[in-house]
């Protein structure tokens, strides 16, 4: 298992070149973990030099969203295979298709979808929910709408949540490496 910050030549990890002029055999890769989900991934020692580099993977920077979410025909609806009554979903959120008499309607994308989540929220509210409103997922789970499970916060919280969030799952990585390494020298 690879540590963070490993270099190493992609002919020795097994990796071919992903861009047409990294072709040679001597690219190097560096392994790098996600600090969102922390999942590790070997990365072109190219990309993690640049200044734009957040370590994040696809699905935790936003990029897995556009690429691989949508359908074959790139929309939501009766052409979608989880298509099933006016409800379908796309990136593990659920979204619920409206009409245009329901009062909820301005919420609604042009394709007359809304969010589950944030449906279930405005009529906890009985008010529309505002762009820059933020619902928070407690558990993480994208389907699970159960209105205890969630929570109504600004851009800055949601994203001050985030962080904490990361940097707790980063420290209790942490611990259980350094229990293992008190287990493993009482042992001695």
């Amino acid at each position: 298992m690879p540590n963070e910050g490993d270099v190493r030549y992609g002919k020795e990890i097994g990796i071919l070149a992903k861009r047409k002029y990294d072709t040679k055999p001597a690219t190097k890769f560096k392994y790098v973990i996600c600090p969102d989900c922390l999942k590790g991934r070997w990365v072109t020692l190219w990309d993690s030099n640049l200044s734009t580099f957040t370590g994040r993977c696809k699905y935790c920077s936003g990029l897995f969203k556009t690429s691989t979410c949508m359908n074959q025909k790139g929309m939501l609806g009766p052409a979608s295979i989880s298509y099933k009554n006016g409800r379908t979903i796309g990136c593990g959120y659920v979204y619920i298709k409206l009409i245009p008499d329901d009062f909820f309607f301005s919420m609604a994308t042009k394709s007359h979808y809304v969010l589950e989540h944030r449906l279930v929220v405005a009529k906890s509210l009985n008010r529309c929910l505002h762009k820059w409103e933020i619902v928070h997922h407690k558990n993480h789970i994208r389907d699970d709408n159960r209105i205890e499970n969630l929570q109504l916060i600004s851009e800055g919280q949601h994203n001050g949540i985030s962080r904490l969030e990361s940097i707790i799952a980063i420290q209790n990585k942490r611990i259980k490496e350094l229990e293992a390494k008190v287990k493993e020298l009482t042992f001695i």
